[in-house]
């Protein structure tokens, strides 16, 4: 957890930047459904929300700043309903996927710290994130954002404006994909033979006891 003079800012805490932008948190990406609209046009859009550095101290004391990309969602999509979400994040591409539709990709790149970094010191972050929507354009390109290299995922709610915020979860499926670790040859080998030992010595004692029983 970050500390800001102090004090540990916790991942629902608010990011100190004015109320007209806060969000939580210091660092990393904020996927939000939300109706951008009112009344007969709601506009249910995805919101993307980057933490970014912003060294204008006077404005952000804790040189964080929210970077917003938003997205409409399909024709007649009704938010009150519940949809199928799906993420996938390989390490530096994370795709976003709405009811099996693709809505955005963000690519990820350039790792590094920032200087003077207040609420992370020494930590790394891929700095740069390009979005695209469903058919590949480009809808943003920052080279500031604070994304942190090794992440968590959390789910966070609230109970004001319920049209907005708040939300039911269901069958949540959490699927971590890891590569094969080499093995070494001599281990694998030495296994082996250890298994074939013992497998044996098996056999031994099932033809002794036969023979003993009989």
């Amino acid at each position: 957890m970050p500390e800001v003079d102090g004090k540990t800012v916790h991942f629902y805490d608010s990011d100190g930047i004015p109320p007209s932008g806060s969000w939580i948190y210091t660092s990393g990406l904020s996927i939000v459904f939300k109706h951008l609209g009112s009344g007969d046009n709601p506009n249910p859009s995805l919101r993307l929300n980057f933490k970014s550095y912003d060294d204008n101290t006077e404005q952000y004391p804790m040189k964080v700043n929210n970077q917003y990309v938003d997205i409409s969602l399909p024709e007649g999509t009704n938010l009150a309903n519940f949809h199928d979400i799906k993420i996938t994040d390989d390490g530096t591409t994370i795709e976003i996927f709405f009811d099996n539709q693709k809505l955005a990709t963000i690519t990820m790149s350039d790792v590094g710290s920032y200087p003077d970094d207040i609420p992370h010191k020494d930590v790394e972050f891929y700095k740069k994130a390009v979005v695209k929507d469903a058919n590949g354009n480009e809808l943003a390109n920052y080279d500031n954002v604070r994304l942190a290299k090794s992440s968590v995922i959390c789910f966070a709610s609230r109970n004001a404006q319920p049209q907005n915020f708040s939300y039911n979860l269901d069958n949540v499926v959490l699927t971590i994909e890891k590569e094969d670790a080499p093995q070494n040859p001599e281990t694998s080998d030495a296994l082996s033979i250890m298994a074939y030992v013992i497998f044996m010595a098996f056999i031994s004692v099932l033809v002794k006891r036969r023979f003993a029983y009989n």
